[in-house]
């Protein structure tokens, strides 16, 4: 089995490779993942469409790509098409990352927020993927132009599946 973040430039790669087939509306393979993810993620297939529902059109495309993004690598991991990420699992790694960014929004030293969040992607064993969907956040006008409720529902939200799947890839 494939060990999560053990090539961080071939990650890169991998992730810029499904990025540009999404970015470019390679139908046949937007669907295959789609269709993957909902056969063998269900919770996840689910919960994307939840969570993307209800912004305004072009952030709800632009989140469905990093969803898809995010899924189109860990599906390199075998123990991410064999055991499913839970709600119980989800919620859990939610909660701790709430309780980052509550603590964050409470901290006046920019020096020590970005050392914590620093250290919170450091912490990821697939720094990559993290990296990309921050740049997305941080890019793309759609996104950076969210109420601020839902940039964190959806940060939160992408951030909590991507260390799910680090969880299950790594047993």
């Amino acid at each position: 089995m494939k060990e999560t973040g053990t090539n961080h430039l071939q990650d890169i790669k991998t992730i810029h490779r499904i990025a540009e087939r999404i970015n470019n509306y390679d139908t046949d393979y937007i669907s295959r993942l789609m269709s993957e993810a909902a056969g063998k993620q269900a919770y996840f297939a689910a919960s994307v469409m939840q969570l993307t529902g209800d912004l305004e059109p072009e952030a709800s495309e632009d989140m469905l790509s990093l969803y898809l993004a995010v899924w189109g690598l860990f599906l390199q991991y075998p123990g991410c098409c064999e055991t499913e990420v839970t709600q119980q699992q989800f919620e859990r790694v939610q909660q701790r990352n709430i309780s980052m960014f509550n603590y964050l929004e409470e901290e006046d030293d920019i020096k020590l927020f970005g050392q914590v969040v620093h250290d919170d992607h450091k912490r990821l064993k697939n720094e990559a993927i993290m990296q990309y969907v921050s740049h997305c956040f941080q890019t793309l006008p759609s996104l950076i132009q969210m109420e601020m409720n839902d940039y964190c529902v959806q940060l939160i939200g992408i951030k909590s599946f991507i260390e799910c799947f680090e969880e299950i890839a790594e047993g």
